[in-house]
């Protein structure tokens, strides 16, 4: 089943490390391609936003089968076209839960999913080169945060960026950051924490999971020394989840001591 992402924390970058903010919004320039954009122009691929997701999704086509990729991801799903949906439509099955309509003149595209509803309604466009070759990767990572603080973004390699975010009750927060892909399909392979801060702000999280909080995000606040912190989640779903925490160090790389609720 092709699942709705959805705005908001995603416990660990989509699944990898306790950051604020997982959507991909904005927009990077970048370079242009003729032959590209030409190719995709006759191919008829579409990108759309708002097709349960908060991400563009680009949709190919090729003979009598679609793919549907979300952006920062390495790879689509492609489904073979089925009997006519509705008057005006063509359909594809994407995989065995997940169905698209596709109108006539390629404006309007609906997604279905069994048993669940309602339809996600997708305002489309034609493709064009610029959203194949636009940075997803910097794009996800522009939009992640500490609380309201969006980080400064240092792209290393073509497949490693560092981020940076810094507070004032926590001091900078940076991540190393793993990718792989480029343009379009970049995706985030991993993070690994470098500043002590964090490392506590992951392990806050890490702890309110295991807890049982189910949303929010991390917030940390450096204590009255260098080795002691407090840090939790506010979770509207399962309530207030905060710690008390002990570093070895306030430096890069320090290692936790312990982390214990607070009464």
């Amino acid at each position: 089943m092709v699942r709705p992402l959805v705005a908001g924390l995603v416990f660990g970058l989509c699944g990898v490390t306790a950051l604020s903010g997982c959507s991909a919004g904005g927009s990077d320039a970048a370079g242009d391609d003729s032959a590209s954009e030409d190719a995709l122009t006759k191919s008829g691929a579409l990108v759309c936003n708002d097709l349960g997701t908060n991400v563009p999704t680009l949709i190919q086509f090729q003979g009598d089968q679609a793919t549907m990729t979300r952006r920062g991801d390495s790879s689509g799903q492609t489904g073979p076209k089925i009997a006519d949906p509705a008057p005006g439509f063509s359909g594809y099955q994407i995989d065995t839960d997940t169905t698209i309509w596709v109108s006539a003149d390629k404006t309007k595209v609906e997604m279905h999913e069994t048993n669940v509803g309602p339809s996600w309604d997708g305002d489309c466009r034609k493709a064009t080169s610029k959203d194949l070759t636009t940075d997803a990767c910097a794009l996800l990572l522009h939009d992640m945060g500490v609380g309201s603080k969006r980080p400064k973004v240092e792209k290393l390699s073509d497949t490693a960026y560092k981020i940076t975010a810094s507070t004032a009750k926590g001091g900078d927060f940076v991540w190393n950051v793993k990718t792989a892909g480029s343009g379009f399909f970049c995706n985030v392979q991993g993070l690994k924490p470098l500043s002590c801060a964090a490392i506590v702000n992951d392990k806050v999280g890490d702890k309110a999971r295991d807890d049982g909080s189910s949303a929010g995000s991390p917030w940390v606040y450096k204590g009255s020394d260098s080795t002691h912190w407090t840090g939790g989640i506010h979770d509207p779903e399962s309530g207030e989840f905060a710690y008390d925490i002990t570093t070895s160090s306030s430096d890069d790389g320090c290692k936790i001591t312990s982390i214990t609720a607070q009464k």
